[in-house]
Order: structure tokens, then sequence, then C-alpha cells
């Protein structure tokens, strides 16, 4: 009996030792989680607020012979494309502000589209205008905000008022150099949310944010990109006040009419869902850690009492025979693999690829399916279909069908559009990203424009990490 029980003291140490590492481990994982998940936040805010500032628009109003009378911010709201409904200011678009019966109403679109719009509907007492684009010129290649309410408000929170401040306000300039002087002055200004209050019956945000006739008409957001006001600039001057009409006043509308928007409530429960998943994740890792090394240790005792059962006892001690180790073979290194996308990175540039006019494969001679591969990152080794001739890659699973997880922050919102484009048996590849596409270290894809790529063909996300390659395979 006490030998068995010196047997098995070791084994019941070990098993000690591994609850109490358990024990321990659990909230250093959980301290280490929260510092985490503080600089993954930061991050996820800058990249926000880099999204947020381009679906920013500009909102200029006309007299009958085109002369610019004045201006405002606008963003685009909406479910999906085409976009076609723009929020800004009434003041802005308000023809009583320039003396007249009647003004035009354009939304510039980069790099130098006027398109024109109407306003469909203003709340006067609110200062907020509902513009609606001409049917024939929707807008696409948008990420429309999330629209918050006052409930998401807090006061000290970090808050930016988007727009254009710094747009020349000299009137009497041509359009180029007013175009100009919008797309070089896009802006997010920074400042902390003072006050939940009230001025003259409108519900409104106090902040020291500036905001001016640049940005009056553009969102008031949070760190998170959510819209919580409208910054009105011309109805708080008097007051001499820096704030935004709270956003509640369109969501209701909006509402009402049963026009599509983007709610953060559904984001946030989104959230909610994955940190829950995420905590059951940790604690079956954990527990299936503990299961596993318990296991272990059964399994080695019961090796153990076996071998014991099995050896026959003996009267005297046999001598020890001392058997030299036999030395293992030296496994010679393997060599380094070449990076994923180093055969089409030695390929011509773009310029050079473009001379290329005949395809690979000829139209119309075989049936063919194109096809997109990880080949390294998140998604290598899986082949995706294009759906509809496409793929959009990113990290809002309402933009995109290739999904990233949201803590990745180097992949934006919506990083990537790839096409396959039947007349040419090319694929075009756009970025809309903020880290960039690439097609090598030294050919980063200009935002928005459209490059074509041959079969074979490969492509990184913002590192060359995430390679992908796209691939026209005959059935």
């Amino acid at each position: 009996m006490v030998k068995n029980f010196k047997c098995f003291c070791p084994f019941l140490t070990i098993i000690v030792i591994i609850c109490l590492i358990l024990i321990i481990s659990t909230p250093v994982f959980a301290e280490d989680e929260i510092v985490e998940d503080e600089i993954v936040e930061d991050e996820i805010a800058e990249d926000e607020i880099e999204e947020a500032k381009r679906n920013l628009v500009c909102v200029v109003v006309k007299n009958a012979t085109g002369d610019i009378l004045g201006w405002s911010a606008g963003f685009v709201i909406g479910v999906e494309e085409p976009y076609e409904y723009v929020i800004t200011n009434w003041r802005a678009v308000n023809p009583e502000m320039y003396d007249l019966n009647r003004v035009d109403v354009f939304i510039l679109v980069p790099p130098d589209d006027m398109v024109p719009a109407r306003v469909y509907h203003q709340l006067e007492g609110s200062d907020i205008a509902i513009l609606k684009i001409d049917p024939e010129h929707l807008l696409y290649e948008f990420i429309p905000l999330e629209l918050g309410h006052r409930d998401l408000a807090e006061t000290g929170e970090t808050v930016y008022a988007l727009g254009f401040p710094d747009i020349d306000p000299d009137t009497d300039n041509d359009n180029d150099e007013f175009q100009a002087s919008h797309f070089l002055n896009k802006v997010s200004l920074k400042g902390i949310l003072n006050e939940i209050t009230t001025w003259d019956g409108i519900d409104i945000y106090k902040t020291d944010a500036a905001v001016s006739s640049g940005n009056s008409g553009g969102p008031l957001v949070n760190e998170r990109g959510q819209v919580l006001g409208i910054n009105s600039y011309a109805l708080l001057e008097e007051a001499e006040i820096n704030g935004a009409v709270q956003i509640d006043y369109l969501v209701d509308f909006l509402s009402r009419r049963n026009i599509p928007f983007v709610s953060a409530d559904d984001a946030v429960l989104d959230d909610d869902n994955e940190e829950e998943e995420e905590e059951e994740a940790n604690i079956l890792l954990i527990g299936g850690i503990g299961a596993g090394l318990l296991g272990l240790v059964a399994i080695i005792i019961t090796m153990v009492m076996g071998s014991r059962k099995r050896r026959k006892p003996s009267v005297e001690k046999p001598a020890v025979a001392q058997v030299a180790a036999v030395p293992q073979a030296s496994k010679p290194p393997a060599e380094s693999p070449p990076a994923p996308w180093d055969r089409t990175l030695a390929a011509p540039g773009l310029k050079d690829r473009r001379k290329e006019t005949a395809p690979d494969i000829q139209p119309g001679k075989k049936e063919t399916k194109p096809l997109l591969k990880g080949i390294a990152g998140s998604f290598a080794g899986e082949t995706i279909e294009f759906v509809e001739g496409q793929i959009v890659i990113g990290r809002d699973p309402r933009l995109a069908q290739l999904i990233y997880p949201q803590n990745n922050t180097d992949i934006s919102r919506k990083h990537c559009t790839i096409r396959f484009d039947e007349k040419t048996y090319k694929f075009i590849l756009e970025d809309y990203s903020s880290n960039g596409t690439f097609l090598s270290p030294n050919q980063r894809l200009e935002a928005g424009k459209q490059y074509y790529i041959n079969s074979g063909d490969r492509f990184y996300l913002a590192n060359p990490i995430e390679v992908f390659e796209v691939k026209l395979e005959i059935l």
C-alpha cells in the first residue's frame, strides 16, 4: 500500500500543478485580452474614421446661370447599391438663403462629377435636408455610415466633425478650382462631446470639435464611425457654440417613410454576439487544455501500472547494462520556399501586361469558370467562386462576400473587388482600402482605378501575408 502511494505521488503532484496553472492563468489571459482589446480598439477607431471620411460628399448650390452660390458637407445613406439619398443641412440648400425662388442642387463626386439632385424633404425645425439624386445618376462605391441615436452618446467621449472646413470661401472661383480645393481638404476635426442639451427647442450635442460652414451638414461621428448628429453651424452660430443636431430626428423620419438605412443597433448587436462567442471559445479552450492534460496524465498512469503488473519479481538486482545512446542522423535543413507571390512579382509591370491584347484563352472556344485562390494568409488553400461575376473582399459582411474578421484592421471594411470580364477573358482588380492592394511591393493600386490582370496573376492585401491568385479554369 505504501509503495503504491509512493508511486502515485508524482502523478498526483502533476495533476495539482496543472489545476493551479489553469486557475491562475484564467485571469492572466483575461487581463492580456483587455490590453489587447484596447490596442485593437484604437486601431479600429482610426480605420473607421478614415473610411467614414470617404463617405463624404460636397453639396453644391448653383443659380440658374450655373454660378456657385454656396456649398455644404453631406453624407450618403442607404443599405445597398445604388444609393439615392444624401443628408445635409436645410439652410445650405434653402433658396431663401440666397434671396431666390429656386436653386439647383448638385452632389460633387470625385474627381469632377456634378450629380444633379433635388430636395426630397426638409425638416426645417432641426435644419436637416434629405436630398434625392437624379434616377439616371445614382451613386455607387460608397459605404453608408451607421446611424446611431441618443442612447449611444456619452458626455466626455471623443467625437469627430467630418467635412470640408478649409474650402476656399471665394465663390467667384471657377468650378475647376472649387473642385480641387474640395478634394484636398476632406477633414475630420477631433473633439469631446461636452454636453447633451437643447437649444431653441432642438435636441443637440455641444462639442469642442470645430464646426464651420465648410463642415456644416456633415456627420458628427463617434470613434466607431457611427453618426450621432449632423453638424449645424448655421443653426447654432447665434449661440456661439459648436454643436450638432441629434441624428434621432433623421432616423425617425426615415423609419416613418420606410427609407432604408444602416442602423448602429444592428452593428452593436453583431459585436455583442461576437464578444460572447469569443468568451465561450476561450472557456472551451482552457477547459479543453485542462481535460487534455488530465487525460495525458491518466494515460501515463495506466501505462506505468500496466508495466508494473507485467514485470516479474526478482530475488537479486540484476546488473544494469549501460547502453550508449545511438546518435540520430541529423536532418538536413529544408530549403526555404520562395515567397508565395514571387512568381507574379517578377512579372512585368502593369503597363507591359496591358499590351498583351490576346487573352490567355480564346473566347468562345472552351467553357471556363473564373476562380480566386488563396495562396497565403487567412484563406490559404481555399478556392472561391465568383458571385455574379465578381468577388468583394473586406471586413464588413454587408459589403463583402469574402469576409475577414473584424480585428484584422489591416483589411478595410470594403478592401477591393475582383471582377471577370467575359469579353477579354481577363480579371479587373479595384482597390478601395486604407492600407492598399498590391501587384508587387513597388506597385500599389491607385484607389478606385481599374487594373486588368491575367489568369495566374497574383496580388496581396495591405502586406505580403494575404496573397491571392486569379485563375480561369477550363471546364
